[in-house]
């Protein structure tokens, strides 16, 4: 059989995983991979069963077939598809996730070679095309923040930079920018707490103890929540005249996927949301970077072109009976946890 054959994707934006019910999960095999970040959740699966019944589809919800599949996947894990693009947190993720995913008892090998040639193709894709966006990543903009203040204060290595989250975002943030400014991280996990304090000697302060981040002048947020953490103006004005009275320029980049906060105040007073990093960010001439992006999709066609061809011994692996599948994913929880492939259980971390 081709290699490509039943080959299907569930491309679903991360703010739109709500309006998918436990049902609609009983048309994915148990054995599908699943792969979970700040900005989407994305299903990949082989079966011979499709899932037009799933009515009505919500909108932005991308459903692929085949060779179209494997090229949108070959994007996502090569950073093309991201915010930023070229960045490499993604493709961190995704070998994570693969990792994870090789524990699982219900695998499927068919998934695992296609896993596989993902991770070789977007390793090609990124040497032979984007090395001039190597550098894109989160951390970037925060970087550049951090370089603009220190015109303003010679204490900036005495200050701390406040990290919200523990997740993949929050690690990357911590591990690019450890060298530079001192690392404070909250969030609710309080064992990947311990981790990051463990690994590069962030300090950790409790969740939600607002009173304590008034007193850090660099804040970026690494979580998405529907629930608004930051919705007090009086924070805000707070936090802002504390560290002007100190000759500080301080700053909060939310990077979260819906925003936690909510706030009259942006960027003149140093409040970065995400569309406004995405607005200003440029690390390459914008023309230049179009044409690499453009390179990179015509190559990754190709390839996906001849993956197609790849011609596969039949495992006879067999399609499971919709009436006999369970929901592989609790939906209800899914916009606020971190997914754990083993289980196929949500874990209690925040992104």
């Amino acid at each position: 059989m081709q290699l490509l054959k039943n080959f299907k994707l569930l491309n679903i934006p991360i703010e739109k995983v709500s309006e998918f019910s436990p049902h609609h999960y009983t048309y994915f095999p148990p054995s599908s991979f699943i792969l979970k970040t700040c900005q989407r959740l994305l299903v990949l699966w082989v079966d011979q069963l499709e899932i037009h019944a799933i009515h009505p589809m919500p909108a932005k919800v991308l459903y692929l077939k085949g060779e179209k599949a494997y090229s949108f996947a070959l994007e996502v894990v090569s950073g093309l598809q991201s915010p930023v693009v070229g960045e490499q947190e993604v493709s961190h993720q995704f070998k994570k996730c693969y990792q994870e995913y090789l524990g699982m008892e219900e695998k499927s090998s068919l998934v695992m070679r296609l896993l596989e040639k993902l991770l070789k193709d977007s390793k090609e894709i990124r040497s032979n095309y984007l090395q001039a966006l190597s550098h894109n990543s989160y951390a970037g903009p925060v970087r550049r923040l951090l370089k603009e203040r220190a015109h303003h204060s010679k204490s900036l290595l005495a200050k701390s930079l406040l990290v919200l989250g523990t997740g993949e975002l929050a690690v990357e943030i911590v591990k690019v920018l450890r060298d530079r400014v001192k690392i404070a991280v909250s969030g609710r996990n309080e064992s990947k707490l311990e981790e990051l304090h463990r690994n590069f000697g962030a300090s950790t302060l409790p969740w939600k103890s607002f009173r304590t981040y008034l007193q850090s002048p660099y804040i970026c947020c690494c979580i998405g929540n529907e629930e608004t953490l930051f919705n007090d103006e009086h924070f805000f004005q707070e936090w802002m005249l504390y560290h002007q009275q100190q000759n500080l320029l301080p700053f909060f980049v939310d990077f979260g996927k819906p925003s936690i906060i909510e706030s009259k105040f942006g960027t003149n007073e140093g409040i970065y949301r995400l569309s406004d990093i995405l607005n200003s960010y440029q690390s390459v001439d914008k023309s230049s970077s179009e044409s690499v992006v453009d390179s990179a999709r015509d190559a990754i066609k190709e390839i996906a072109h001849k993956r197609s061809l790849t011609i596969l011994q039949d495992r006879g692996e067999a399609s499971l009976p919709l009436s006999d599948r369970q929901p592989i994913l609790p939906v209800e929880h899914a916009q606020y946890c971190e997914f754990d492939q083993r289980s196929r259980q949500p874990s209690l971390d925040i992104r």
